[in-house]
């Protein structure tokens, strides 16, 4: 009988290495640089939201120190309130800064005045507080009568007055410049800074 050749030995074959990536393409200036700019805004970001909220926090808690108490406006924000009102012929707005008994007259004589003449801006030129509930304000009105377009000027003192927790102008009247139809003429001999009614 014949004898059949020894098998080779059966050898493990060996594991298949992983097809090799291929290499990297060189990273490009522009590819580069948007990397890095996108790191920065990012870090940029997060250091200004952080710096915003503490300068936030210290804005308020300093703020409230000196702050008015609840429920009362600042003298600045009536005087911008009338002033403008009356300026852009916003009526009812202006009357909500004089005395509530007068306001419905306010507004019909503003109405009627605003056929004769035409304000085309004003001027705070000083606030003079006087104690915690009295100010006067002088104001200086540029306008212009439509029958002749003439522009002219006038200074006006406004008196205002703290009543509860708002500010009213109670009294206004011309310190120089112009006549103007609507405003008060000073009394005869009366100081400039003296109080006047409308």
């Amino acid at each position: 009988m014949r004898s059949r050749p020894p098998a080779a030995p059966v050898r493990a074959a060996a594991p298949t290495a992983a097809p090799a990536a291929p290499p990297a393409a060189p990273a490009t200036a522009a590819a580069v640089a948007a990397s890095v700019t996108a790191s920065v805004a990012a870090s940029f970001a997060a250091s200004f939201t952080g710096a915003f909220l503490i300068a936030g926090l210290v804005a308020a808690l300093v703020g409230g120190c000196g702050a008015r108490p609840r429920g009362t406006e600042a003298l600045s924000d009536s005087i911008r309130s009338f002033n403008d009102g009356v300026r852009w012929e916003r009526f009812a707005i202006a009357a909500a800064r004089i005395p509530p008994p007068e306001r419905a007259q306010f507004v019909d004589e503003m109405d009627e005045r605003a056929e004769e003449l035409k304000i085309t801006d004003y001027e705070i030129v000083t606030v003079d507080a006087r104690g915690p509930r009295e100010a006067r304000v002088q104001v200086k009105l540029s306008w212009y009568r439509p029958a002749d377009g003439t522009l002219r000027e006038t200074h006006a003192l406004q008196t205002w007055e703290r009543r509860g927790a708002a500010w009213l102008m109670v009294a206004e009247a011309r310190v120089r410049g112009a006549e103007m139809p609507g405003l008060s003429e000073p009394a005869l001999g009366a100081p400039r800074a003296a109080e006047h009614t409308r």
